[in-house]
């Protein structure tokens, strides 16, 4: 998960500083916070996707693993493999 990890917005730097005699500062901060919104929006949808994924991975694999006799090999990482491949 370290890598959907971002500051929070107090860390964002600005590209001008606060200091460089810049007459709206605070629309600045506004702006970082909507484009931080917009990045956090995409990242959310991102991993909703995902966990769907997963868990439609998880289901077959479960149905697959009711008709597999115990001790056998079920090919659910050889299915995963098969699976990504198609959506590629």
């Amino acid at each position: 998960m370290s890598q959907c990890y971002t500051p929070p917005l107090y860390v964002i730097h600005f590209k001008g500083g606060l200091d460089s005699g810049e007459a709206q500062p605070c629309h600045q901060v506004r702006k970082l916070g909507t484009e931080k919104l917009a990045v956090l929006e995409s990242t959310i949808r991102e991993l909703q996707t995902k966990r769907r994924d997963l868990k439609r991975t998880l289901s077959k694999w479960d149905e697959l693993l009711k008709h597999t006799p115990h001790g056998k090999r079920a090919g659910l990482l050889e299915m995963f493999a098969r699976s990504k491949e198609k959506s590629t």
